[in-house]
């Protein structure tokens, strides 16, 4: 029996990927297929399939379904043709040209890159690595599993039975050391006492014989970038034989020029489709500037990465790739696919329009925020990258994290703690009996970001991604103004239903 679009979109990852029977939907509460009547604001976490890519990734299923007959070695080199032309496509979207084109590796999640960079990090070299990184509570949760070799789920992306936080094999040392970006009560940490310990960090990292990888994170799950990119290069400057540069960018929330200048300055750039860009959940794309691949390319990959990824998921002239195997993971494709359609949309809006659209849609959730008693907003840095690039929008803020509150014995607001606030953010998924809710709404996962008289405490975050940007081009700003005031509605309801 041949297999649905559907079907083949929710295959080819980890265990996160798979739909529960009971709810219909993924971990991250995404079906894999259009879900119209879901008022959809959490692309931070992740975005059921749009119409239109769905429907791209279902042409395209439909003309592999015409190679069903092929042999096993045919649909592995039908996979690694269509890879080739995603590569080509995601860089051209991302406006490099042939000269300027970093090179791609794809792979299902960011956590699965963050696999990935650290062992090209690692390399053959004795050396212990220390990957140091600015807000690991604020990516993946998996991540620091993954950047330390070890599994991150019980399954790998290629369907590999494993066992989760046990070593992959790769036999490679490296440590992971991870700097709070937020205080215990939420607030931000200053950027300048951000950089001066991961300085210290990697001081002390080059004295006892380490190499080190930095990792920036632009943007993490409340918003933030954290250690300054700024810090990072010039740490990376010093010594540029022992430390090298990663930004963590799965959330895509970046620009051309912001993406253009990293890949310059000599860092890996760790991006997904399934973010900012509101494709299917689960696919990553690692962009390697040309002088770092001239150095990693002939490395020998482990072949415990062959549960992780394919050969034709690396560029043809990373001949060290060779020890993977030759898999196929068609819903790793035709994820992408959906993914670039959302960004060929996207990308078709003037640069100045997108600006317009994005502060005003901020400025209609900020003040939504601040009028319901029930919310206490996460305060978020301005976004400054210090790169010296032309302002665009990636230079506004996207991500909008708030506390649920409720009244404590004293009157005083108090904000719920992260069961009850994943409580309700399941409740806005489904229309469940009793719940008096007229809709339904998805924003951004709870994420620990505060630790309050001994409770940890999540925030919720309503996002603006690609998706709205789109829709409020062809439908007007107003409706999808209108469907953001509308998600938050629904969740001061499910607050106030459950105070009392």
């Amino acid at each position: 029996m041949r297999s649905t679009t559907a079907e083949v979109l929710a295959a080819g990852g980890d265990e996160r990927i798979d739909i529960v029977p009971s709810t219909g939907r993924n971990r991250y509460g995404c079906t894999p297929h259009p879900d119209s009547g879901l008022l959809a604001f959490g692309s931070s976490t992740a975005t059921p399939v749009s119409e239109a890519g769905f429907r791209a990734a279902e042409i395209l299923h439909d003309r592999l379904q015409t190679h069903a007959a092929c042999t096993q070695q045919q649909k592995q080199q039908l996979y690694a043709e269509h890879m080739q032309r995603i590569r080509h496509e995601l860089a051209a979207l991302c406006e490099f040209t042939t000269r300027s084109a970093p090179d791609i590796i794809f792979a299902a999640s960011g956590t699965d890159l963050h696999l990935i960079a650290a062992q090209l990090s690692a390399g053959s070299d004795p050396m212990p690595l220390r990957i140091i990184m600015a807000g690991a509570n604020e990516t993946g949760n998996g991540v620091p599993m993954a950047a330390t070799g070890r599994h991150f789920s019980n399954r790998s992306a290629l369907g590999r039975a494993v066992e989760k936080n046990t070593q992959i094999g790769t036999g490679t040392k490296i440590e992971f050391a991870s700097v709070p970006i937020r205080n215990g009560d939420g607030t931000p940490r200053p950027v300048q006492e951000i950089d001066s310990e991961v300085a210290s960090l990697t001081q002390e990292a080059i004295r006892s014989s380490r190499r080190i990888l930095l990792i920036v994170v632009d943007v993490s799950k409340t918003g933030m970038i954290a250690p300054s990119p700024e810090c990072a290069f010039h740490l990376r400057d010093t010594n540029p034989d022992r430390i090298g540069v990663m930004i963590d960018a799965c959330q895509f929330r970046l620009a051309p020029p912001s993406l253009h200048t990293y890949i310059a300055r000599g860092a890996m750039v760790a991006l997904t489709g399934s973010k900012f860009v509101t494709g299917p959940s689960f696919c990553g794309a690692l962009l390697v500037p040309k002088p770092l691949s001239l150095r990693y390319r002939a490395e020998v990959l482990p072949t415990a990465l062959s549960a992780y990824t394919s050969r034709a998921d690396w560029p043809k002239h990373w001949t060290g790739a060779a020890t993977l195997a030759n898999a196929a993971n068609f819903g790793l494709l035709l994820r992408w696919e959906a993914a670039l359609c959302e960004l060929k949309r996207f990308r078709a809006i003037p640069p100045d329009q997108v600006y317009g659209i994005v502060g005003r849609l901020g400025a209609v959730i900020e003040k939504q925020l601040s009028m319901q008693p029930g919310f206490q907003p996460l305060p978020v840095p301005r976004i400054d990258r210090g790169l010296h690039t032309p302002m665009q929008w990636d230079s506004l803020q996207t991500i909008y994290p708030f506390f649920l509150m409720r009244r404590s014995a004293d009157r005083k607001p108090v904000p719920l703690g992260h069961a009850e606030t994943v409580s309700i953010h399941q409740t806005l998924q489904t229309r469940q009996p009793g719940t008096l809710l007229p809709a339904r709404c998805q924003l951004g996962q709870p994420v620990i970001c505060a630790d309050i008289d001994g409770v940890e405490v999540s925030a919720l975050r309503i996002c603006i991604g690609a998706r709205q940007v789109v829709e409020a081009a062809s439908l007007g700003e107003a409706e999808v103004a209108k469907r953001a005031i509308a998600a938050l509605d629904l969740t001061a309801k499910a607050l106030e239903r459950v105070m009392n």
